[in-house]
């Protein structure tokens, strides 16, 4: 652990004044100490743990926060936000706020900040904390956590990210008055839709990507789909303006972990895609994805993604996310 690391507390304890973990004990490993919130209350974000120490803050604390997955260690570059000198602009598209960080943020770990990123999250108002009972069904509160997760991941990966409001699927209710709670694996309406064209037409005019990358809609989850599906029919206008843009999809996880023969289906919808195999740094992409506090916990974590990325390699201890390319991109 380097003492230039800068610790940041975790959205889902910052933003509800410490309850949740009254409620739901197993959301951390131990006991919450009376230290422990007054100490976490210093955590601001720009201060790195040499900082804090020479504030004369008990270091033992700060450790018990960090191994209880209360606070978050980022590298320095979080503080230092400035490319370089970016060779690609990229625009990754991710339905949920934890989408990017699950299917591709070993790749998105690693960049460094030798590319311009830009993440368009599709997904605004939402009513789930999976980690957390208590709170779901509150959509304020749920919203606000898991921007502020967005947010802090943008932070972690020197990523900007934007949003395109659109309330979750489970929260919908369509034209015939038919909740959708019950439904989130239907195909999209043609309202849903328009919603997630006009998000991502409303992104592109302003930005002109090197790389696009989207989920494959793998899983068959009614966001997910309509972010690919959405895509796809604007692609077309996108290519003709930038015909030299990149074309990548990702895997969908945890779902792909969970159902190949979707994998295959949908690969066979094209007849002009290149895999592209990423090392990655296992504990980088978990670091990033424990800040979806809300949504996961360690053990999800080790099971859903990181098992997937050593199958994928087939060599024990070696890591990797796969991609598809668009081999012509002009034909879709």
């Amino acid at each position: 652990m380097s003492l230039n690391q800068t610790p940041h507390l975790l959205p889902l304890f910052r933003s509800i004044g410490w309850q949740c973990l009254e409620w739901k004990p197993n959301i951390i490993k131990g006991k919450l100490t009376d230290e422990m919130p007054a100490i976490a209350s210093l955590i601001d974000g720009t201060k790195s743990l040499s900082d804090l120490a020479a504030l004369g803050v008990d270091m033992r604390i700060v450790n018990q926060l960090i191994e209880q997955d209360i606070l978050i260690l980022a590298p320095g570059r979080i503080a230092n936000r400035e490319l370089t000198s970016p060779t690609e602009r990229w625009s990754v598209i991710s339905p949920h706020s934890d989408d990017a960080a699950l299917s591709i943020g070993g790749t998105l770990a690693q960049l460094k900040g030798s590319v311009e990123i830009s993440i368009l999250t599709m997904i605004g108002p939402s009513r789930c904390a999976g980690t957390c009972a208590p709170l779901y069904g509150d959509v304020e509160v749920v919203t606000k956590i898991r921007m502020a997760e967005d947010d802090l991941y943008g932070e972690f990966i020197a990523a900007k990210v934007e949003c395109a409001n659109i309330h979750d699927v489970e929260m919908y209710i369509d034209a015939s008055g038919s909740r959708w709670s019950e439904r989130i694996m239907d195909k999209p309406d043609d309202f849903r839709l328009n919603q997630y064209i006009s998000g991502l037409k409303a992104h592109f005019e302003s930005h002109t990507p090197d790389v696009i990358l989207a989920p494959l809609a793998v899983g068959a989850h009614s966001d997910h789909a309509a972010t690919y599906q959405a895509l796809q029919s604007i692609l077309p206008d996108l290519l003709k303006k930038a015909p030299a843009t990149r074309v990548m999809f990702y895997e969908d996880l945890p779902y792909c972990q969970y159902d190949q023969a979707a994998l295959v289906d949908r690969l066979e919808d094209f007849d002009n895609l290149k895999p592209i195999i990423i090392t990655i740094d296992p504990t980088q992409k978990a670091t990033g994805i424990s800040i979806y506090r809300s949504q996961y916990i360690a053990a999800d974590i080790a099971w859903d993604v990181l098992e997937y990325a050593e199958k994928l390699s087939e060599k024990e201890g070696v890591y990797v996310e796969r991609l598809w390319e668009l081999s012509e991109p002009h034909v879709i």
